[in-house]
């Protein structure tokens, strides 16, 4: 049976329309090759092929807004890349093609080979109706293996998604697996975020099922990685849509204080390892992002890093191709949310954002006036939410050496 695979190509200059899924153009510049292992293969979350597509979309749009280059201290437009190690040849060689393989969890289908996972520049790991602490259920006990054995142990860059945020977490769930005296983190204000010490966990969300769109506070941490220090925030005429219809929309800018998203979810990250530092979250809701490191020290050594620098110019300047694209100090192989940034897509937004607040009304996990609320604020917010959604991508892109 074949493989599910979509694809597509980067616009080199804004305005040439639209370029066709699965284009067969030669691939002469780089090309972005993921994989995407899919947890949910129903609506209204799935298909697969509908939230691989969702993830392409944002994927694209993330790096054609990264390859502009919109800079905060006036209308400045550079390559939007940082050179690897100072050299200029990728400059020619943007990628061309950004492409995503699915495999299926739920029919413990994954690569056979270490070959066969070496071709992935990454790895995906979505949401899903499921709950990431059954671990009983067969196809969850072995993506929590699989993470553990093939992304934490050769550490595999890997985004993570709502389950695929709390999968990750839960899969550190006991102490041999790197789950003892986990880092505590604070914001600026010294409250302690990122839950109590122990090993990852993933529970039922303690203050019931939300959906909409919400607001967490970054951490230190998460404002040096995804705050947006030197990138825009929603500037006139280089604000990207991506959607063909025009309504009213509230231009307010999103906050470089805060990470703010759509949510679907009933679970929770109660606590992560001593490997992950939470990048947002609240007293109730301590880990709603989070980066993992290869090592307990190379978390250490970054929060150090960013205790010494929390404006995060030095990360955010090479976003804008000021200084070399290799730092320094550890940087993390894995980031994860809890909220859905791929909601922002157009088939994610039109479709499976919708069909999911729907379902939650249906099955009684949320009232009919938290259901309307939740759309018509996530339309009345748009473009904010598609500026927090872009920049979160471009920092993960960046942090994880897809976007180069």
């Amino acid at each position: 049976m074949p493989r599910t695979v979509v694809s597509r190509l980067i616009h080199r200059f804004r305005g040439e329309g639209e370029v066709p899924p699965n284009d067969d153009d030669d691939d002469h510049d780089r090309v972005l090759n993921l994989m995407m292992i899919c947890c949910e293969e129903n609506e209204p979350y799935g298909p697969a092929l509908d939230t691989a597509t969702m993830f392409l979309e944002l994927l694209v749009a993330s790096y054609e807004r990264y390859r502009e280059g919109v800079i905060d201290d006036g209308d400045v437009s550079t390559s939007g890349r940082p050179p690897r190690g100072g050299a200029a040849e990728d400059d020619d060689h943007p990628l061309r093609k950004i492409q995503i393989t699915v495999y299926h969890a739920q029919a413990l289908d994954y690569p056979v080979t270490p070959r066969e996972w070496d071709d992935y520049d990454g790895i995906i790991i979505p949401g899903s109706l499921a709950a990431a602490y059954d671990t009983h259920v067969e196809w969850i006990s072995r993506l929590l293996t699989v993470i553990q054995m093939e992304i934490h142990e050769k550490r595999r860059k890997t985004l993570a998604v709502c389950f695929g945020h709390q999968a990750f977490a839960h899969s550190f769930r006991s102490s041999a697996m790197g789950g003892c005296d986990r880092m505590i983190c604070t914001s600026e204000d010294g409250e302690r975020v990122g839950g109590d010490g122990g090993g990852g966990l993933a529970t039922v969300c303690s203050i019931g099922p939300m959906a909409g769109r919400k607001a967490f506070r970054l951490t230190n941490e998460g404002k040096f990685l995804l705050g947006g220090t030197s990138l825009t925030t929603c500037r006139g005429d280089h604000r990207v849509s991506m959607r063909n219809d025009q309504r009213e929309t509230n231009e307010r800018s999103p906050s470089r204080e805060c990470l703010e998203m759509l949510y679907t979810r009933g679970d929770m990250v109660k606590s992560i390892p001593s490997v992950g530092i939470s990048l947002c979250g609240d007293g109730n809701l301590p880990n709603e992002a989070c980066a993992y490191f290869a090592s307990m020290e190379d978390a250490a050594c970054f929060r150090n890093h960013v205790a010494q620098d929390s404006a995060g110019m030095e990360f955010h300047a090479s976003l804008a191709g000021q200084k070399s694209s290799i730092p320094p100090w550890p940087m993390p192989y894995a980031i994860t949310y809890q909220a859905h940034p791929e909601y922002m897509s157009v088939t994610g937004y039109k479709v499976n954002y919708v069909n999911t607040v729907g379902a939650m009304e249906k099955r009684g996990s949320i009232s009919h006036d938290i259901s309307l609320c939740a759309r018509k604020d996530a339309e009345l917010n748009y473009d904010m939410l598609l500026e927090n959604c872009l920049q979160a991508t471009i920092s993960t892109g960046v942090i994880l050496g897809w976007f180069r």
